[in-house]
């Protein structure tokens, strides 16, 4: 919570690797985190979580994603629009 206050890129070291934790309570802060940082325009780490196993994962992938500038991120934010069987992944798309 401390680094979504920071904005700042020079925190990114610091969440890399909850991305990949285990834990999809950690996965999500950390996905949420890099929204806040406002800094990034392309980022493929976080490009996969947009299929997370987790909903709640895959929801703040889905408003993460939207934040960048990133070519990839529109095929795979329309694969999730259309294919996501969770509703509220769906939704976010309305809130970008």
């Amino acid at each position: 919570m401390l680094l979504r206050k920071i904005h700042d890129i020079q925190s990114l070291p610091d969440i890399l690797p909850f991305l990949e934790s285990d834990n999809p309570e950690l996965r999500e802060a950390a996905i949420t985190t890099l929204r806040y940082i406002n800094q990034l325009e392309k980022f493929p780490q976080p490009l996969n979580l947009i299929f997370h196993e987790s909903a709640l994962v895959r929801r703040s992938a889905a408003l993460t994603l939207g934040h960048l500038q990133d070519s990839e991120v529109i095929i795979i934010l329309s694969q999730a629009l259309t294919n996501d069987s969770d509703w509220q992944v769906r939704l976010e798309f309305d809130n970008l």
